[in-house]
């Protein structure tokens, strides 16, 4: 029986990667204990390290999904504040009143006056 060399079966195998798959499952059977053992332990660290990324990337999703939410409250607040005292000031309310009821500055309700 003719045995196949190494470099043989790579040219065999090519870039069709089931085929190049399969040859590593195969392969795997004349490994000893050890190379086993090396070989999952191995694959076990690359996929606790390729979860460990997958997870920090749904965390990062979640987190911006947080802060865009907080940016849209905190512009929605803001745009409210600025409402009432487009309703205030057309019902002749004084600036005064104004600040303390919205929070605005002088500054800013001067500004929406204009």
């Amino acid at each position: 029986m003719m045995k196949t060399s190494e470099e043989d079966l790579q040219k065999i195998i090519g870039s069709d990667v089931i085929i190049g798959r399969a040859y590593d499952v195969l392969n795997q059977y004349n490994w000893s204990k050890e190379e086993r053992f090396a070989y999952d332990q191995t694959k076990k660290h690359i996929d606790d390290y390729l979860s460990s990324i997958q997870q920090g990337k749904i965390e990062g999703k979640i987190e911006g999904i947080k802060i865009g939410e907080e940016k849209g409250r905190k512009e929605g607040r803001e745009e409210g504040k600025i409402e009432v005292a487009k309703t205030m000031l057309a019902n002749n309310i004084d600036v005064n009143t104004i600040v303390k009821c919205t929070g605005l500055s002088i500054s800013e309700i001067e500004e929406l006056q204009n």
